[in-house]
């Protein structure tokens, strides 16, 4: 730690912890709300709202910490939703070109047909199809119990402006076409989700 200017205890906690909640921290953390609820007892009125509160507002710092930020899928959770997405080359918030996108499918009540396309949300640019194009149909999606992923994945190319898209999961119990995704009401729809993403240069 030689050449290393510490401040606090707690600056060196984090150091030592690589930007973790360190153990000592959380310890602290926990002695304080004990003894901010302990010194409140007197006060009656206030312990039932100041404790609790206390507490869940500690352990909801340590489960944030406990979140190391690596997990390359994501999914909103809109409806019916077995399914989630990924990119290969970082996180779907910071997805470069080049990069390819990770089609994971969890256990589904009956096979199915993958619809996917990404949906621009800034001005000026184009959709982006996925399943069904010209050369990809959508693929067959087995409901295997433990979850599959889906092929090689979608490479993200130059058809692919910079920018936020909103990337349409469809699992149909058979194939549908670009007309009817795009409907309000989608025909044997088994699964559906929708996730967002940002494309950025690689």
């Amino acid at each position: 730690m030689r050449g290393v200017k510490v401040n606090s205890r707690d600056k060196l906690d984090e150091l030592l912890a690589r930007g973790r909640l360190s153990a000592p921290r959380r310890e602290r953390i926990f002695e304080h709300v004990h003894r901010t609820v302990r010194g409140s007892r007197a006060r009656s009125k206030y312990l039932i709202v100041v404790g609790p509160l206390a507490l869940a507002a500690a352990l909801a710092l340590l489960l944030r910490s406990q979140d190391d930020g690596t997990s390359r899928y994501a999914s909103k959770g809109l409806g019916r939703s077995n399914l989630e997405l990924g990119c290969s080359g970082g996180q779907l918030s910071h997805c470069p070109r080049g990069s390819k996108l990770i089609f994971h499918i969890d256990a589904l009540p009956t096979a199915g047909f993958l619809h996917a396309f990404a949906e621009p949300l800034e001005k000026g640019q184009e959709r982006v199809w996925y399943y069904p194009t010209a050369t990809n149909a959508p693929p067959p999606v087995e409901p295997a119990a433990d979850g599959q992923i889906m092929g090689q994945g979608i490479v993200v190319g130059p058809e692919h402006a910079v920018g936020r898209y909103r990337v349409h999961l469809v699992v149909a119990s058979t194939p549908l076409s670009r007309e009817e995704l795009l409907g309000s009401s989608k025909p044997n729809a088994i699964a559906a989700d929708v996730v967002e993403m940002v494309v950025v240069e690689p």
